[in-house]
């Protein structure tokens, strides 16, 4: 099948992209029934007022499948995010380490980093999406640490956001003290 043939039957099926097609197709074998963009959702951009339609909601926690993350989705993301303090965004990337463009450094999962926003390679990472996904039924939740914020070359101090973690990284970077 040629990928317009296959852009054409995910338009067809009331997708707006192959991936998210696939991505739902992934949930429904794995058991989920986890409905395609439930809902809108409005969010402000300074000056304007606007309507968002998530991928993918599961209680407050909304998913959002991207392929192609061009500048202005990410800008709207951190718009919604500002908009909806309470609730809370995960990406689903095909390719997390996809350039945000061609003379960049950063990648998709970088980005998601600097704006302290939650992410999943669906290539490389479907356990994780599954964590996610399914409810969890009496389990403890655990304490883990989603990422170290520092500034720091070998010698220097390390600025960290998480204090527990800060002799880890000092070890790490060859602070001494």
């Amino acid at each position: 099948m040629s990928k317009r043939q296959a852009r054409k039957g995910a338009y067809a099926a009331g997708y707006r992209s192959v991936f998210e097609l696939k991505v739902n197709t992934w949930m429904k074998e794995e058991g989920l029934d986890i409905p395609y963009e439930p809902e809108k959702i409005a969010y402000v951009v300074p000056a304007s007022n606007h309507k968002y339609t998530p991928d993918w909601k599961v209680g407050n926690i909304v998913f959002e499948g991207k392929g192609y993350f061009p500048p202005a989705e990410r800008s709207k993301l951190l718009h919604i995010i500002a908009s909806n303090p309470d609730i809370t965004v995960r990406m689903v990337f095909q390719n997390a380490q996809t350039k945000i463009n061609k003379r960049s450094k950063t990648s998709y999962a970088d980005w998601c980093y600097k704006h302290d926003i939650e992410w999943v390679d669906f290539t490389r990472d479907n356990e994780k999406l599954l964590e996610w996904l399914r409810p969890k039924r009496g389990r403890k939740k655990k304490v883990s640490v989603r990422y170290l914020d520092f500034i720091a070359t070998p010698h220097q101090f390390v600025q960290c956001r998480i204090s527990l973690s800060c002799f880890w990284v000092r070890y790490q970077v060859g602070y001494k003290e």
